[in-house]
C-alpha cells in the first residue's frame, strides 16, 4: 500500500488519494450486522436508554462520546460542561460499570459496536458525532460501519488517543496478567485506578475486561466508510504516533483531517475546552 502523505495543513482529501490508497475489502459481509432489539445475551441490557447518558436535552446536532477503557460517563460531564457549542453531549455507558455495575463487560469490540450501533438506532433522532477515546476509537469506528449498513450514518467520526484499526498493535498484552501486575501497568496509563483493594476489587473485572477487548481487537470488515474522519492525537501520548494517528485516513472515501493536541493520553480530561472546540470545528467546518 502506497503511503499517505499528510498536507501542510494536516488535511488529507481522499479524492486525492487514488485507489491504491484504499484498504481491501473484507469478503466476509455477514459479519457486519445490526444485531434487533429483541437480542439478548449476557452482555446486553435490554434497557437500551441506559446505553447512553444525556448532558443535554437540546440541540440540532448530538455529539455521542465513546469511553476509554475502564472509563465511565462521568469522564464527560466536565467535557459536556466545557463544551459551549450546539451539541447535544451523551456519553456511552458500557456494561460492568456505574447503573450498568452488575453487567459482565464484554471482551469483544465487535460485540460491544453491533449492540452500540442498535442503542443508537433507537436513541438518535438527529444528525449525529460520534467521539471515540482509545479503546472508544475503535469501538466508535465499528459502530459507525454498523450504523452506515443501516442506513443512518453519522456525520463524523473523530478519535482520540488509538493507532489506526488496520495497524498491529506494538504495546505488550497485560490483561492476561496476574492482578497486582495488571493493576500496576493499568496505573502507568491512567494513574486513576483506585487503590482502595475494596474498590479495586469491584472495578479490575471490568477494567480487564476492557482492556482484553482492545487487546485482542481486529477488524473484519475493512470496507471504508463514508463518513469524514478526523483522528486527534496527545503530544506527549507515547502510545499512538503521528503515523499511527495519520493513517486514519485509509479508512474512509470521506475527508480527512488530524491534530496535534496538548496533554497526554488521558488529556480528555485536562483539555477538554480544548478538545470540544476542536470537534466543534470539525463538524461545523463549511
Amino acid at each position: 500500500m502506497r503511503p499517505c502523505v499528510p498536507a501542510a495543513n494536516g488535511r488529507l482529501d481522499n479524492r486525492r488519494r487514488g485507489k491504491h490508497n484504499r484498504l481491501a475489502t473484507c469478503h466476509r459481509p455477514d459479519t457486519i450486522v445490526i444485531l434487533p432489539v429483541s437480542a439478548r445475551n449476557r452482555y446486553y441490557n435490554p434497557t437500551m436508554g441506559r446505553w447512553i447518558r444525556w448532558f443535554q436535552s437540546s440541540a440540532d446536532i448530538a455529539l455521542v462520546c465513546v469511553p476509554c477503557a475502564g472509563g465511565t460517563p462521568t469522564l464527560y460531564e466536565r467535557f459536556a460542561a466545557a463544551s459551549s457549542h450546539d451539541f447535544r453531549v451523551g456519553a456511552v455507558l458500557l456494561a460492568g460499570r456505574q447503573q450498568r455495575v452488575r453487567e459482565r463487560a464484554s471482551p469483544d469490540i465487535l460485540q460491544i459496536a453491533s449492540y452500540l450501533a442498535t442503542a443508537l438506532l433507537v436513541e438518535i433522532d438527529r444528525p449525529f458525532v460520534l467521539f471515540g477515546h482509545s479503546m472508544g476509537a475503535v469501538i466508535a469506528y465499528e459502530a459507525a460501519r454498523r450504523l452506515e449498513d443501516a442506513g443512518r450514518a453519522p456525520i463524523h467520526l473523530v478519535v482520540l488517543g488509538h493507532r489506526a484499526p488496520h495497524l498491529p498493535r506494538r504495546s505488550r498484552r497485560i490483561s492476561n496478567l496476574a492482578d497486582d501486575a495488571f493493576a500496576a501497568a493499568v496505573r502507568r496509563i491512567n494513574p486513576d485506578l483506585p487503590t482502595n483493594l475494596d474498590l479495586l476489587s469491584v472495578v479490575l473485572p471490568t477494567v480487564r475486561a476492557d482492556f482484553a477487548a482492545a487487546e485482542t481487537y481486529r477488524p473484519v470488515d475493512t470496507r471504508q466508510l463514508r463518513c469524514n474522519v478526523t483522528a486527534l492525537r496527545a503530544r506527549d501520548d507515547d502510545g499512538v504516533t503521528l503515523d499511527e494517528t495519520v493513517a486514519w485516513a485509509e479508512v474512509t472515501v470521506g475527508d480527512f483531517d488530524y491534530a496535534v493536541l496538548d496533554g497526554g493520553h488521558m488529556n480528555i480530561d485536562v483539555s477538554a475546552e480544548a478538545l470540544a472546540d476542536r470537534i466543534a470545528r470539525v463538524v461545523t467546518r463549511p
